[in-house]
């Protein structure tokens, strides 16, 4: 996705602040001293995400995700401390980004024949072991939320050998107009297939 705006946070997701209303999105140059202006999002609330994730069966959830992605780790991955540097998770997590997005209807041609774009505003990730060169990995993926503009949406790292969560992320991205560079509602077909995509809480 474009990157319009990029936080890193531990250990979950929170957004608030003031936004503008959502038909006065804009990533022109006549945007607030460049910034971007998206809809409000509403995100769990600590008490609501704890709940969940200390409720949840992570083998259960885990059924409802899909594999989004699968690669290898390459020693041009690798930096001097010898495991994956920080760049190429946030790379290998775009990958399955694109192949969750294709799931429910965002696809190379809906984009380029609509004049639609998508555009990630809050990104989180968690990294929780390392990864050396030749490590097989596998992303699995699922939608947290869909609304008439936004995505929220999970993408968690396995390694295929220890079956171990390498890394996980939560990203959050608005639908564009490319044309107007404002955001736009999803086709009402994509929000059904999303929506039949979400996850009822975030593995563990």
């Amino acid at each position: 996705m474009e990157a319009v705006v990029q936080k890193l946070r531990m250990p979950h997701i929170r957004i608030r602040g003031a936004f503008n209303r959502p038909e006065e999105v804009s990533t022109g140059p006549e945007a607030d001293g460049g910034r971007v202006f998206v809809e409000s999002i509403s995100c769990m609330d600590n008490s609501e995400s704890k709940s969940q994730r200390v409720s949840s069966d992570r083998d259960e959830v885990a059924k409802e995700l899909l594999i989004a992605a699968r690669g290898v780790v390459y020693p041009w991955h690798c930096d001097h401390m010898g495991h994956m540097n920080v760049m190429w998770y946030t790379g290998k997590f775009d990958d399955a980004t694109w192949h969750l997005f294709n799931h429910i209807g965002i696809t190379p041609s809906y984009l380029r024949n609509n004049k639609r774009g998508m555009a990630a505003v809050h990104q989180e990730t968690t990294y929780k072991r390392e990864l050396l060169a030749g490590d097989l990995i596998t992303i699995r993926s699922g939608i947290l939320e869909i609304r008439e503009k936004v995505i929220r949406f999970y993408h968690e790292m396995l390694n295929d050998e220890t079956h171990e969560v390498v890394a996980a992320t939560i990203l959050t991205g608005v639908h564009l107009d490319t044309g107007t560079r404002k955001s736009c509602p999803f086709p009402t077909g994509i929000l059904e297939r999303g929506r039949r995509l979400i996850v009822e809480a975030i593995p563990k």
